[in-house]
């Protein structure tokens, strides 16, 4: 007689498969045992975190289960060469202003991007990077010798309103 079980768990292999791991298997083998260390690091400063092992198959208490696949995004919303319509130069004006962003301080000459995570099915973790002209105390804009040219910060703002889709402003 031969017993059936409605497995509900993907296999350890399918895991690594989901997460790009997968690796070439003699006919007639199958992985029964794994580890996976993730690493993950922060865009602006470049440090990063070393996670604890995740072993697979988890049955052991505190282990835990291979994390869906978490994918980074970066949505151009304009290139630093791209020149705006007026009516586009309203909606993204209209668009930074909603989320807190003087659309006057937003250096030209330098892409907006919306940065955000992904799974496949939902997306979090939205954040508005620019670059931004750097004022003193009394509002003027400073002079970077070095570039020969206004002083620029590089931003990143929590996107709290979504861009309007073009030709609804």
């Amino acid at each position: 007689m031969i017993h059936q079980t409605n497995r509900t768990e993907p296999s350890i292999g399918q895991q690594l498969d989901n997460l790009g791991l997968a690796d070439a298997l003699p006919q007639g083998h199958q992985v029964v045992q794994a580890t996976v260390s993730l690493v993950t690091a922060e865009h602006q400063d470049g440090g990063h975190e070393i996670h604890r092992p995740i072993q697979l198959p988890y049955s052991a208490p505190g282990a835990i289960p291979v994390p869906h696949p978490h994918v980074r995004c970066v949505r151009l919303i304009f290139d630093a060469a791209q020149a705006l319509s007026p009516s586009q130069r309203d909606r993204v004006a209209s668009w930074l202003d909603a989320n807190g962003i003087e659309p006057s301080r937003v250096a030209a000459g330098h892409p907006v991007t919306v940065e955000y995570k992904t799974d496949g099915q939902k997306e979090w973790g939205h954040l508005i990077c620019f670059a931004e002209y750097y004022e003193d105390a009394s509002g003027s804009r400073t002079f970077d010798y070095k570039t020969q040219a206004a002083t620029v910060v590089q931003r990143c703002v929590r996107q709290s309103a979504g861009l309007e889709p073009e030709g609804s402003v």
